[in-house]
């Protein structure tokens, strides 16, 4: 893109005839007096020179130089890095400072609940079922730390399966990805739905004898890892951190 920063004396001459003579009359009067600025018009007309040619000549210069100053700062200045997952500490998962003896025994008893595991009958925590979608509230809010979101490993392999359980792994359930709770978009009659609709079902386990309830279809397949390209009736959420809210 061509671009000039002097222009040429035809083209000052022509701003100073296309200058209405009032608008230079004003300016001139209020940047130098009046005196002064009948010693200005004449200089300015034998060098063929109008008050707003001079004015958009130096405004053209400074929106040259703002805009070179704006780019060099653009090409020389650092670039956004990403600083990666934080280290240390957790910082999260602890009571709040300041509690009361009592609400820290009532948020400790909590914490313990939070990581009960569940059994269908016969344990000591008889909660699980009929569909669920772990065993345990803990499994999947333990990142960074209890209450948080899905862990590094994600532990649901292992309870599709777990004490005789028939289920089918989901797709979009895999060893080192996310945590996935499944929303249908809609119902099989194509009714409005939007529910989570929980991965596993009691089914075969060996404390649910008799049960047969149906897992969830989820298929067709997609991306295990992205989640994308499967079934365009689910939608995916990651559990999120529950810190705040008691956990």
């Amino acid at each position: 893109m061509a671009s000039t920063l002097s222009p040429t004396q035809s083209e000052l001459s022509a701003a100073l005839w296309s200058t209405h003579p009032s608008v230079d009359a004003m300016i001139k009067r209020s940047l130098l007096g009046k005196r002064a600025s009948r010693s200005l018009t004449r200089f300015m007309i034998i060098f063929g020179i109008g008050v707003a040619a001079t004015l958009a000549c130096f405004g053209g210069i400074v929106a040259v130089a703002l805009t070179t100053s704006v780019y060099t700062f653009g090409q020389t200045g650092s670039a956004p890095v990403d600083p990666g997952v934080r280290g240390g500490p957790a910082g999260a998962g602890a009571p709040l400072q300041g509690l009361t003896a009592d609400e820290i025994a009532f948020f400790q008893d909590g914490q313990a609940r939070f990581a009960d595991v569940e059994v269908v009958t016969k344990g000591s925590n008889n909660g699980l079922g009929p569909r669920f979608n772990s065993n345990q509230c803990l499994s999947c809010h333990s990142q960074p730390d209890a209450g948080g979101s899905s862990p590094a490993q994600n532990p649901l392999i292992a309870v599709a399966t777990l004490n005789g359980a028939k289920n089918t792994v989901p797709w979009f359930i895999t060893q080192n990805g996310p945590i996935r709770e499944a929303r249908f978009k809609r119902s099989a009659n194509g009714a409005s739905d939007g529910e989570v609709h929980n991965l596993f079902v009691i089914t075969g386990r060996t404390d649910a004898p008799g049960c047969n309830i149906v897992q969830p279809d989820f298929r067709p397949a997609g991306n295990p890892l992205t989640g994308q390209g499967g079934n365009p009736n689910i939608i995916f959420r990651i559990p999120t951190p529950l810190f705040g809210a008691g956990s």
